[in-house]
């Protein structure tokens, strides 16, 4: 996950699914490769509401960090994701974790929209 072409890659992918998926905030690769903490969350939640579209709703009693840290393990992502680097997201020790979980999570999305089609 250090790895500067992993890391290009899956900015791309990332990029290219939030665009193709009607993103409503402004981004660009640049901004992925370092967000901020607000971006980050407004990535992370837009993703999982494309599984959960009650995903952040403001019924939860749970903290962002803590909602997004059962959400991943809930749909079956292999690592633990620790809630101090779901805090400091776009920090250069903690991000490339970051992404790669990301990079999982938009994958595991596509794969379960092709699911559904092949279904219908």
């Amino acid at each position: 996950i250090q790895d500067k072409n992993f890391q290009t890659h899956g900015l791309k992918l990332l990029f290219q699914f939030l665009m193709e998926k009607g993103y409503e905030y402004p981004v660009s690769l640049k901004s992925l490769s370092r967000p901020s903490g607000k971006d980050f969350q407004q990535v992370v939640t837009f993703l999982l509401q494309n599984i959960d579209p009650s995903f952040g709703s403001a019924s939860s009693d749970l903290k962002f960090e803590e909602e997004v840290s059962l959400q991943f393990k809930s749909i079956g992502y292999p690592y633990p994701l620790s809630k101090t680097a779901l805090v400091a997201a776009g920090s250069p020790h903690t991000w490339p974790g970051l992404l790669a979980s990301l990079i999982w999570l938009v994958e595991h999305i596509i794969v379960t929209i092709q699911d559904q089609i092949e279904r219908k």
